[in-house]
């Protein structure tokens, strides 16, 4: 795979993208790749005191997080970008920043039942408000070539 390409994680919170981000970056790095992952709940983390559930520097995350992106894609690195991106609207700056700066945009789709993802969630460290898992399950959208995806990955 080519080295300016971005990886985007798709799914609903508690479906086990950082698992998986954690399996692809491994894989990458085998094959001699070197690999950025840019997560906004780390981010988040760090602004917030430890807190991944504070929203209340959203703002300053995801400034932050498209400033590392486009670090990374100036420096044409291999970006795992892990965060939810579960419709169109959420994953459309990343995609104009991978056109802009001609990178391949591959998406990694993570989805589980619903039931699956509530139990999975009852076992993380940071526990995602029920409610929120069921609106975001609710409005995902599988990403598509239509929006700039050159290929999707389901795992």
């Amino acid at each position: 795979m080519s080295k300016e390409c971005i990886h985007i994680m798709v799914g609903v919170a508690g479906a086990g993208k950082s698992t998986v981000v954690e399996e692809l970056g491994a894989k990458l790095v085998e094959a001699g790749n070197e690999v950025l992952i840019i997560c906004p709940d780390d981010l988040r983390e760090q602004f917030c005191n430890g807190d991944r559930s504070d929203q209340s520097k959203n703002g300053l995350v995801w400034k932050t997080a498209y400033a590392q992106v486009q670090v990374a894609m100036e420096e044409n690195q291999e970006i795992i970008f892990d965060a939810t991106m579960i419709n169109p609207r959420k994953r459309k700056d990343l995609l104009k920043m991978a056109l802009r700066n001609k990178y391949k945009v591959m998406g990694h789709v993570v989805r589980r039942d619903l039931d699956v993802i509530k139990e999975q969630n009852k076992n993380r460290k940071w526990v995602v408000p029920e409610h929120i898992i069921e609106n975001m399950f609710k409005s995902f959208v599988v990403p598509s070539s239509e929006e700039g995806f050159h290929g999707v990955v389901y795992h």
